[in-house]
């Protein structure tokens, strides 16, 4: 139905509201589904304009709200400003209905227009129409004004908690500026959002607590209709400052330029509007500044202190943040290098949240910020397309949602991994946002598909990140918009209306509680009690869901690992078409010892079955859908904790007396009795509980009165009974056949992706914390089955703390029992592996942080898989290449001072460093056409303590005005300052790699370039100071040889002594910093002999020279020229050249170091035969011999190894004598020394040689980083350093060459698992791939599976396939009502979860059911035993004896091994026959192709010979033809010579 309203009252610049006087029909209200009333703008000949002036849909829900009387007015909330006088406005009222029946609701009897006035609604006896998005706050601008000129909201703005709104309206000249508080109202959390709206009613202020008038042009206002002026406005989050501008577009200098009022006096902290507070102006640095986009913002929204909240502002070219104490101070300035739009600064505003906010100004790419500091912190490719990014950070700024096309992809933060990506109900445009809280996000701005010309509404969905599943959808009106910044779960969305600003409070939609508002409890939904059953043999129950379908439940006895186990048994009938039982499935899940009682309760609403056994509370979901598993684990909670005087293998049993549902099924609780204790057969009386009953609550609610002593790491109860449920989980799955143990996987699977708020709850912590030797065999099954290396199932945290870690856990078990290396090997190589697969090093957190405890335990492990990635490929190398900044090695030039500009491709081994905004890419980096690698800093050294990750002043921008800054003579003042400290904190120590570990290209790049940006610099400055006291040393040995007048030199050896002294302090300083890494490196004694043997003689000297000592000598200073040259030769080891014969002469000391003890027993040896052969006499009285040789027995060696050198002076009469024996003595000396030893020497000189040419690099390396870790550690302590140089990234980038790549593979890793078949080289030449910039991994795709609150009929979807219910063989029998004892290896196939199907009972039965479904009449049988238990069992029954019961477990701990063995050597079986079996099909191929090729040439060969055979033929007739001519030739001349 279309109305034309009546014109003759419209003016011009006015806004308008409908009102209606209807008569309600007798219609039954529940046929009509919603109402849409559409008022648009007409022209003259009744086209519509296309353009809605206002929309208004009523839905279903809200029509009982209205009026049933005759002749009821209805008005419109939503006003129209009519603008044209050639315009009409028509109203059209649009009905739509559940079925067929097509009538309207009611009458209308008129329809008239009125001026949109706030008081004149509320006084009206209207019903005022509000349709989606009711209010809840209406705020009424110029309500006070006498002026009878339109008033319109120019602009708007609310604080980050939506306390405060600001408004901006221009009447008459005037600018007006006023401030509202909106604290008042309080939306219930306990009550669901739609209740509170349908039966509320908005609260009305038309009265600001501040405002502020300022004279304007006059024309402002026909301007601003005209869309020719901008009006910026923005308040605090306190409410106490309003920065504003209004300019011309055309950049008319008649508007008001930027400036900032605050509110005096303070803003209201009580709500009290009973004094007036005013706005006045104060003068900041940033007055008349041209803004294009800036807002307040509060890096820590708990931080409510007004001088820690800051300002930014784009100008288009600029990001600047400024400090909004006093007069306000600028913190620190972006240069964003290009020209910047106005849709990447409404990126920038939109995406801050939390520490961080994004830039998408760089094509292909996001870059993310650090808000405090202005400093790079990740970057996210989205791909060269052309399509435009949206992000959209999450409150504590972990994930961002990007917006690409027609999908959202969410990614952690910092290190790109993808968590998940949504397409489902996107449609094909990219018109939408994401609104994020921490583990929710909201989609807003969607087009839904609606008819042709009627208005879209958008569905606003709020969908968890853990699945990707909308867990929650609501409708509100295109018209709202959300304003930002956001800093809590509860947003705040506004529309103005021409004087009306309407806001609208939905509460914390972003928080995970919101989800179940279809179910508010007890309190509101009801209870009512839920029949509970105990688990016996013999005994059989029937289970009926809302939804009609039958499941049977039943128990017998099995016995499993040595132990008389009670198994429930679920099953239920599958029906064809024809109602034909087509299959039963079933599962058997253990639960628990035959002498204690179990008790199950079933939930009709929710099908949900619970089982309380052992302490523990374990709820499973039933379906009869076909296709999808009938039983699937839904919680698996360990309420009860073990109490003193019991021990691990004890049970405990509580019985239930009561539960308690709510009436959609979804809160249920449970009254347990005081617990027994059983050991075996008897129960543990000390271990008895005195206390009274407890109460167990789902979720866990202050009626819980189960008490948690022992809570650990965990700080809650659900988190705390969530990780030992995962505990019981394990010993489950060692006693469940295969099914029970596919079900138990789908659930870890479920569960090990954690959320940010439940960071501790990790089935991979809980389950390496549970390890044991006994648990090991099936621990290390569930493992591998998490954490597969071809699939990702576990996202890594980069931010868990070191007790989150599973590898920590697993190391502790290591520490005392070397079989759990095998877990730590399944995590290392899943982390190893997935990094390399999706070039992420992320997934290697984990490893890195454990690094350091992995290598003093098993350092070959960590060798092999930190080669495995020492060249990881980056993901997008265009990207990288344009977007990076060249780490350029130092080089002595004559400008050193200033940069080299040598290209990338003429440089040898670069690293490269990300920088998205880098001026214009070089061209010549086109020209490089290697492959670039990438390298993360934790791979080289450790942080110590959580700091290293930010550094000291990393907290909000260090409490401080400004962002410090460095200069290099600060920096220099500030080293010479913290040498001197005798204690000093390090922030990061680098590995205790043994010199192996350095032949790593990864490894080796880390250090060039830490040596290029920091650690040249730092030695540069260490060795000037040291090279100066080397020339002291060497001067003054000369000026002693040169300059004999010792009484000047004083001055100079004061000196060396001063210099010394400090060298020796700092050495000391080291030693005690850490005096175990201190002593364990030769280097550093070799430094206390440099300096203290200078020292020692320089104080020698000048007690010489201030004593006139005459008998003095200088042989200290001698020796001391040796050292300090010895010490510089060991200094420039930094250096490639020098470090190559410096390790070659240590290589070769080190390789002789036995040679030279034997050679020095040689030489004693023949020093004292010599001495004994000249020296010696034989009786008493004798004549010694005279001989030169020496008889002082220190001169007799020295005289001794003189002799290599040919100084035969000592002995050179006894050669003259043609002594025999003397003669003989030297001969074998000579043979000794010159043939032998020197021989040997030559030998392991060669040897020696060769190890350290090999070698060489790797010391070279190790010497420079050395360096590089004291200078890091350093730079923490500088203040400013790391905000005024950017050489501290997390992440590098390299290069290599095809040969170095395939030489480094080739030496130690030949072929990896991991990596089998992947060519990084191969990979790289043959260009880049389509997953490089679609990357749709079936482990990140979720489909995003809506959760339906509100209906009866909830289904939760979680993949595809089947699991769990297996047809029973057909050996069982069904129609007879018996199934006999199920296989334990009966195999299952992984799928997806079922449809929980509602409504029904529960119901003992021994017989068919009118439907045919069947139901257990009589106990499984068992394999072995032939009595039944009784119904009733005893607590004590008979058992196996304790040393059968040891013997049984020791053969099923053997069977175990020998199980894992075997399935190990299936798994390599399996590997290798892959493996031969693809390299058996790529033979085949190449054959094939071989034998392709072969035919094909001998195809050619034979068109050849056919073509020869041709030509020959051709040949043979032209032979024939020339002898036939030849003939007739020589006929015709003999008949010419006859003529003749």
């Amino acid at each position: 139905m279309v109305y034309q309203l009546p014109m003759d009252v419209i003016e011009i610049g006015y806004f308008y509201e409908v009102v209606m006087c209807v008569s309600f029909k007798r219609t039954d209200i529940h046929n009509v589904k919603e109402i849409k009333f559409d008022l648009k703008l007409a022209d003259d000949d009744l086209s519509l304009n296309g353009f809605c002036s206002s929309t208004t849909v009523v839905k279903k829900q809200d029509l009982y709200a209205f009026p049933q009387e005759d002749f009821s007015l209805l008005r419109l909330y939503r006003s129209t400003k009519y603008t044209e006088s050639k315009w009409r406005l028509d109203l059209r009222i649009d009905f739509t209905h559940e079925d067929d029946y097509r009538d309207t609701l009611f009458e209308i009897h008129y329809i008239e227009l009125q001026h949109c006035q706030l008081g004149k609604m509320a006084g009206s006896d209207a019903f005022t129409i509000y349709g989606e998005g009711r209010p809840d706050q209406i705020v009424s601008v110029g309500s006070d004004s006498i002026s009878k000129c339109p008033v319109a909201i120019c602009d708007y703005d609310t604080s980050d908690q939506g306390d405060y709104a600001t408004t901006l309206y221009i009447t008459e000249g005037l600018a007006h500026v006023d401030l509202w508080d909106l604290r008042s109202p309080k939306n219930n959390d306990d009550v669901p959002y739609e209740q509170q709206q349908a039966t509320k009613s908005p609260q009305i202020i038309n009265k600001p607590f501040a405002s502020a008038k300022f004279n304007v042009s006059k024309d402002f206002v026909e301007q601003d209709a005209a869309g020719l002026i901008s009006t910026f406005i923005d308040i605090s989050s306190s409410g106490s400052q309003v920065a504003f501008s209004i300019t011309y577009d055309d950049g008319g200098n008649e508007g008001i330029p930027f400036r900032v009022y605050k509110v005096t006096p303070a803003a209201p902290a009580d709500g009290d509007l009973s004094q007036p507070w005013k706005l006045q102006q104060i003068k900041t640095i940033c007055d008349g500044k041209d803004f294009k986009t800036a807002c307040f913002y509060r890096p820590d929204p708990n931080n409510n202190n007004e001088d820690d909240e800051r300002f930014w502002g784009m100008d288009g070219l600029t990001f600047s943040v400024y400090s909004t104490k006093g007069t306000w101070s600028l913190l620190y300035t972006l240069d964003m290098q290009n020209k910047t739009d106005d849709r990447i600064m409404g990126t920038v505003y939109r995406s801050i949240q939390g520490r961080y906010f994004a830039w998408n100004g760089s094509r292909g790419a996001i870059s993310i910020w650090d808000f405090e500091t202005g400093k790079l912190v990740s970057h996210h490719y989205t791909g060269d397309g052309g399509g435009v990014a949206y992000p959209s950070l999450s409150l504590d700024g972990s994930k961002i949602a990007l917006t690409i096309g027609n999908k959202i992809e969410i990614r952690d933060t910092i290190t790109g991994i993808k968590l998940g990506v949504l397409k489902k109900g996107l449609g094909d445009k990219d018109y939408f946002g994401v609104l994020f809280g921490k583990d929710y996000f909201l989609i807003y701005n969607v087009e839904a598909a609606t008819e042709s010309w009627l208005t879209k509404y958008n569905m606003r969905s709020v969908v968890r990140v853990r699945d990707m599943a909308i867990v929650k959808t609501f409708y509100m009106h295109e018209d709202y918009r959300f304003e930002y910044p956001q800093s809590s779960h509860a947003p705040t969305f506004c529309f103005d209306n021409g004087p009306i600003l309407n806001i609208l409070k939905p509460g914390p939609i972003l928080d995970h509680v919101n989800t179940k508002d279809a179910c508010s409890g007890f309190d509101i939904c009801g209870k009512r009690t839920i029949e509970t059953r105990v688990v016996y043999v013999n005994y059989n129950y029937e289970l009926t869901n809302a939804a009609g379908s039958k499941f049977v439940l039943a128990g017998y006895n099995e016995f499993i690992l040595g132990e008389e186990v009670r198994v429930m048994l679920l099953s239920t009938v599958n029906r064809g078409d024809d109602d034909s039982e087509t299959d039963i499935r079933r599962l058997d899940i253990p639960i628990g010892p035959i002498y204690l009682e179990h008790s199950v309760f079933f939930i009709p609403e929710t099908s949900q079955l619970g089982v309380v056994a052992n302490g523990s509370l374990s709820t499973w979901i039933l379906s009869a859908k076909p296709g999808v598993p009938f039983c699937r684990l839904s919680s698996t909670w360990k309420f009860q904790e073990a109490r003193e005087g019991t021990m691990f293998g004890d049970f405990c049993q509580r019985d239930v007396i009561s539960v308690e549902s709510c009436q959609h099924g979804k809160n249920f609780k449970i009254k347990l009795a005081p617990p027994k204790w059983y050991r075996h057969l008897t129960e543990i009386t000390d271990a008895a509980s005195k206390g009274e009953q407890d109460t167990l609550t789902v979720p866990i609610s202050p009626e819980d009165t189960l008490s948690i002593s022992s809570k650990g790491m965990h700080p809650n109860k659900e988190e705390y009974r969530l990780n030992q449920g995962f505990v019981e989980l394990v010993d489950l799955y060692n006693k469940g056949n295969d099914s029970c143990k596919q079900a138990i996987i789908r659930y870890l699977k479920a569960h090990i992706r954690q959320s940010r708020e439940r960071s501790s709850v990790s089935p991979l912590k809980s389950i390496c914390e549970a390890w044991t030797q006994d648990r090991r065999p099936f621990i290390e099954s569930i493992i591998s089955q998490l954490l597969p290396i071809d699939r990702i199932t576990w996202v890594p945290d980069i931010y868990a703390n070191k007790e989150d870690n599973p590898l920590f856990s697993i190391l502790k078990a290591a520490e005392t029992n070397a079989s759990a290396l095998r877990v730590t090997r399944i995590i290392m190589d899943y982390c190893v592996s997935h990094a390399i697969r999706s070039r992420n090093l992320a997934f290697l957190s984990p490893f890195f942080k454990a690094l350091h405890e992995c290598m003093e335990i098993f350092s070959a492990e960590v060798f092999e898989r930190l080669g495995r990635i020492a060249y990881v490929p980056v993901m997008h190398r265009s990207y990288i290449l344009s977007h990076s900044t060249i780490a350029r090695p130092p080089q002595s030039r004559l400008w050193f001072w200033k940069s080299s500009e040598e290209p990338l491709h003429k440089m040898s081994d670069p690293t490269l460093q990300l920088d998205v905004t880098v001026k214009s890419s070089d061209p010549n980096n086109d020209k490089f056409t290697g492959p670039i690698f990438v390298a993360s800093f934790d791979a080289l050294w450790y942080y110590k303590d959580d700091k290293a990750l930010k550094g000291p002043e990393s907290g909000p921008l260090a409490g401080a005005a400004t962002v410090h800054t460095t200069t290099w003579w600060k920096t220099l003042h500030h080293m010479i300052r913290l040498k001197c400290r005798l204690r000093i904190h390090n922030y990061v120590e680098t590995y205790d790699f043994t010199i192996e570990f350095y032949d790593n290209p990864a490894i080796a790049a880390l250090v060039a370039y830490k040596w290029n940006t920091i650690g040249f610099w730092y030695w540069s400055v260490r060795f000037f100071f040291q090279f100066c006291f080397y020339t002291l040393v060497v001067i003054a040995s000369i000026m002693q040889v040169y300059y004999p007048q010792p009484s000047q030199l004083l001055g100079l050896f004061v000196a060396i002594v001063v210099m010394a002294a400090i060298f020796i302090w700092l050495e000391l300083l080291q030693a005690v910093r850490s005096i175990n890494r201190y002593t364990k490196s030769g280097y550093n004694f070799l430094d206390m002999l440099a300096f203290s043997l200078p020292m020692a003689a320089s104080i020698d000297q000048i007690v010489v020279i201030s004593q006139g000592d005459t008998h003095g000598n200088t042989r200290l200073l001698s020796f001391s020229v040796l050292a300090v040259f010895l010490h510089m030769l060991f200094e420039l080891r930094i250096n490639k050249s020098v470090c190559k014969y410096v390790t070659i002469i240590q290589e070769a000391v080190y390789e002789i170091r036995v040679f030279f003890i034997i050679f020095a027993g040689g030489i004693l040896a023949f020093a004292i035969a010599t001495l004994h052969l000249l020296k010696s006499c034989p009786y008493e009285g004798c004549d010694p011999p005279t001989s030169a040789f020496s008889s002082n027995f220190i001169g007799a060696l020295f005289d001794t190894y003189f002799f290599m050198g040919g100084i035969w002076d000592p002995v050179s009469d006894n050669f003259a004598n043609n002594e025999f024996g003397f003669q003989l003595m030297m001969a074998l000396f000579f043979f000794f020394t010159v043939i032998l030893m020197l021989n040997v020497l030559i030998a392991l000189i060669n040897v020696a040689f060769n190890k350290g040419d090999d070698g060489w690099r790797l010391v070279w390396i190790e010497s420079r980083l050395r360096y590089i870790e004291s200078a890091e550690n350093m730079s923490y302590h500088i203040p400013g350093f790391r905000q005024t140089y950017n050489y501290f990234p997390r992440e590098i980038y390299f290069s290599a060459t095809a040969k170095q790549v395939h030489a480094y593979r080739k030496k130690y890793h030949s072929k990896d698992s991991a990596t089998e078949g992947l060519d990084v080289m191969e990979e790289w030449l043959a260009g880049p791939s389509a997953t490089d910039d679609d990357e749709e991994d079936d482990d990140y795709l979720f489909e995003g599976e809506e959760v339906e609150e509100e209906v009866e009929d909830e289904e939760v979807k979680e993949g595809g396939g089947k699991t769990d219910g297996d047809a029973v063989p057909s050996d069982d029998k069904v129609d007879g009502l018996e199934i006999t004892e199920p296989e334990s290896t009966a195999k299952t196939t992984d799928g997806a979860a079922d449809q929980v199907e509602n409504s029904g009972g529960v119901s003992d039965s021994n017989a068919l059911n009118s439907d045919g479904t069947a139901t257990l009449s009589k106990a499984v049988e068992q394999n072995d035993a032939a009595e039944d238990v009784p119904k009733d069992p005893s607590p004590l029954q008979q058992q196996p004896s304790s040393e059968e019961q040891t013997t049984i477990r020791e053969l099923n701990s053997q069977v175990g091994d020998l199980k894992s063995q075997v399935l190990l050597l299936q798994t390599q079986l399996s590997n290798q026959a892959k493996t031969q079996q693809e390299q058996f099909t790529i033979q085949q191929d190449q054959f094939a192709a071989q034998m392709d090729q072969f035919s094909a040439q001998k195809d050619q060969f034979a068109a050849q010979k056919d073509q020869f055979a041709a030509q020959k033929d051709q040949f043979s007739i032209q032979q024939e033809q020339v002898q036939k001519q030849l003939e007739e030739l020589k006929s015709l001349l003999l008949m010419r010579s006859s003529t003749a």
